[in-house]
């Protein structure tokens, strides 16, 4: 019996001590598989960034402490960067065309502005950059392939799949709440918030074509349609304002497209939007006194309030614009580097905060300045033409209407929030097919209507065979 012991005993050291090794080669195996992956299709790594993005909100983020905290967020994009740097390289970027250009402009500001600020303020300088790099790689990473229409689906498909999840996490956050359970996620401010403004954006925009669909602005696909008023519940009943205005901004935009194609559909956009009223409208009736009541009623009061968080907005940029303006010339043009902080007074509520910016434009402004801001907002107008008057490759259920809507809603949203990584895969996407896309027809190019009718080819075609 001894000897049994002392057999099994020396296995089992053996096999805890060889646990280390075989982890390194199975990691080692998976980022050379993603890295393989990434960089033959646009498809893979998006499936894979969705598992990660819902990790991240069910707290599943570990960090790992090689001298900086890294994130499984960070591995991600630091491997995501690899590729976009191989791709780069190899001269898979068509940087002759002006929407890839605007976005090299404005990678190269920032790029300094990183350097920069490295050397002056260290690691501070790389917490502040992390965000705009994980922007910058999802963007140049899908600008990088000539995106068929196949993929283009499959590409939108991942982001749908992680809305739907995150409308699930949302539910069941609802339901711990309801049952007296609370989490890291939970605010006694505003209960029913259970998702941050950025994966509300991620549902909220997931939906666009779902509800297109009713007013027959895209080919219909049952599950979208009848799921879109669903989330848009969802996205109502999670409260955060500047999602609200990005999502009627988006939809007021299909509507005047749908219109616009003489399709006689946009009516059709009342019977999700009458699903949602009808639903919260029985909340709102058969129980007046519900979280759900209160927290529509506060969050609509809030907005007449002095101290509220708008009041603590528009202070916090008029602070920040103002000290943009006291840099004088040497800051105007490009901002300050990353990393010299975001310290201001904010007027409204007597304190000091130094927190980012709570506005996309105020950021770039600041890590950017005119040129940055300004190479954006070409970059929108271009890229919202093309799309909503070339070909596109892409199928026909999404066509070119729906991605100039995700670009629509990023820009509403982004005067109160910055976007993270899964909303820079939307536009990133619509920036994409934006660089590919075909040339104007010859009826558009002689249109005198500032955007003409699309002309979507079926989805089966590619790019390359468009006449």
């Amino acid at each position: 019996m001894e000897v049994f012991y002392e057999v099994f005993y020396t296995v089992l050291g053996f096999f805890f001590q060889t646990i280390p090794f075989v982890m390194a080669v199975v990691l080692a195996l998976a980022i050379c598989f993603f890295v393989v992956g990434s960089y033959g299709s646009p498809v893979f790594p998006v499936w894979v960034g969705m598992v990660v993005y819902v990790m991240s909100q069910l707290g599943a983020n570990a960090a790992l402490r090689l001298g900086l905290s890294l994130s499984l967020v960070d591995l991600y994009f630091l491997l995501l960067g690899l590729v976009v740097a191989i791709r780069l390289l190899a001269g898979h970027l068509p940087a002759q065309d002006r929407v890839a250009r605007l976005w090299m402009l404005m990678a190269a500001v920032w790029g300094l502005l990183f350097v920069v600020g490295l050397v002056q303020f260290k690691t501070s300088a790389g917490v502040e950059f992390r965000s705009t790099f994980y922007m910058l790689a999802s963007v140049f990473y899908l600008m990088s392939f000539r995106i068929t229409a196949a993929q283009a689906g499959r590409i939108f498909q991942a982001l749908y799949y992680t809305a739907l999840a995150l409308a699930l996490l949302a539910a069941y956050r609802w339901g711990a709440y309801a049952m007296g359970a609370t989490g890291d996620w939970f605010d006694p401010h505003a209960p029913l918030r259970v998702l941050d403004a950025g994966a509300t954006m991620v549902i909220a925009v997931a939906m666009l074509p779902g509800l297109a669909m009713w007013m027959k602005l895209n080919a219909p696909r049952q599950a979208m349609m009848f799921t879109a008023p669903l989330l848009l519940i969802v996205v109502m009943v999670l409260a955060h304002r500047t999602v609200w205005i990005a999502t009627l901004a988006a939809l007021g935009v299909a509507w005047w497209l749908a219109g616009r194609r003489r399709k006689g559909g946009s009516a059709g956009l009342m019977v999700p939007l009458a699903v949602g009223a009808l639903v919260l409208g029985a909340v709102f009736t058969l129980a007046p006194n519900s979280t759900v009541t209160h927290e529509f009623e506060r969050s609509v009061a809030e907005t007449q309030q002095k101290n509220s968080t708008i009041a603590w907005r528009l202070d916090s940029w008029k602070s920040m614009v103002d000290d943009w303006v006291a840099g004088g010339p040497l800051v105007w043009p490009a901002g300050k580097p990353f990393g010299s902080g975001n310290r201001r007074y904010i007027e409204s509520q007597g304190m000091e905060t130094n927190v980012a910016a709570h506005s996309h434009y105020v950021g770039m402004l600041v890590r950017g300045g005119i040129v940055v801001l300004f190479a954006y907002f070409a970059v929108q107008i271009v890229a919202l033409r093309r799309l909503l008057s070339r070909p596109v490759a892409a199928p026909d259920w999404l066509g070119g209407e729906l991605p100039a809507l995700f670009i629509i809603a990023g820009m509403v949203y982004a005067i109160s929030y910055s976007p993270d990584y899964m909303q820079a895969l939307f536009t990133g996407l619509a920036y994409a097919l934006a660089q590919q896309a075909g040339p104007m027809p010859s009826a558009a190019r002689s249109s005198t209507v500032p955007f003409p009718i699309p002309v979507i080819p079926h989805a089966s075609r590619r790019l390359t065979d468009l006449p």
